[in-house]
């Protein structure tokens, strides 16, 4: 990524300013975040904004958005990598321990996408009037299926779709999904424009 020309031209506080106003998108909450007064919060952000140097690095991090937020094809693959193949046996030490949470490697965890704690009391066989508080923890992971198949799509890896024609004749056409968003055919062509490049309805 390319860094803003006048960014020596903005202190500290400022550039915070911008970067907390191109993620929440509320002016006050934008100034109060990057250290200014609550009072005066509200004047501050629409000084701010009038700013040229501000209205110039605001619009250079949202041309530059996915850099900003370290959004890339690989981390992408990546993240969908652990989801496709991690294992459920990756949270268990046996058929009926599960791992401490402090154990499992951040790439584990990453797979898990509900964590369910639930108690119960039941009363012991050996003594009626003695009950014991059972806690079971129920742990699901992301869909393996679907992770597959969104690695399959963004790698191209999808087989040859059949598409129907009137007349009864069926054409095969291999469609491909590239990092930008665009779907092509098996010669590079362009079939669908990315969603940010689609006029709107």
């Amino acid at each position: 990524m390319t860094e803003y020309p006048d960014i020596d031209k903005l202190n500290a506080r400022q550039r915070l300013f911008c970067e907390r106003y191109c993620t929440v998108w509320n002016q006050a909450k934008a100034a109060r975040e990057a250290g200014y007064s609550e009072a005066t919060a509200k004047e501050q952000a629409v000084r701010l904004l009038t700013n040229v140097n501000v209205q110039g690095y605001i619009k250079h991090i949202k041309d530059n958005a996915a850099d900003f937020a370290g959004v890339s094809f690989l981390r992408n693959v990546q993240e969908l990598s652990k989801l496709a193949y991690g294992s459920a046996a990756d949270l268990r030490d046996s058929w009926e321990n599960m791992k401490d949470w402090e154990d499992l490697p951040d790439d584990v965890k990453a797979t898990i996408a509900e964590v369910t704690t639930t108690s119960r009391v039941v009363k012991t066989s050996l003594d009626e009037d003695k009950t014991i508080e059972i806690e079971t923890v129920k742990v699901k992971q992301y869909d393996k299926r679907l992770a597959i198949e969104a690695l399959n799509k963004m790698l191209g890896y999808n087989a040859a779709e059949k598409i129907a024609h009137s007349g009864g004749v069926e054409v095969t056409e291999k469609r491909m999904t590239f990092s930008d968003g665009s779907t092509r055919d098996e010669n590079g062509n362009i079939i669908a424009l990315p969603p940010a490049l689609q006029p709107p309805d």
